[in-house]
């Protein structure tokens, strides 16, 4: 839990300023799906805690997908 802590203020509260309560909560949610679901964790052996379907993809085919209100790029299929 403590590293899940430092994890969302170092990543996500050191660059995201908000505004109101409301405001807040809808980032934090943002920023709960792409740590579940496009973040790769080391301890995952660089997988995600919520795995996605893997697909075979030409290079060429790639785009930048964002999270967090551009905060992250990762790359996915197109």
């Amino acid at each position: 839990m403590e590293r899940l802590i430092g994890t969302i203020r170092r990543e996500f509260l050191g660059r995201v300023p908000f505004w109101t309560c409301t405001d807040f909560e809808r980032k934090l949610v943002d920023f709960k799906d792409y740590y579940s679901r496009a973040r790769t964790h080391r301890s995952l052996a660089g997988r995600t805690p919520i795995p996605s379907t893997k697909l075979k993809v030409a290079p060429d085919s790639i785009v930048w997908r964002s999270h967090c209100r551009s905060l992250y790029e990762l790359p996915t299929a197109a």
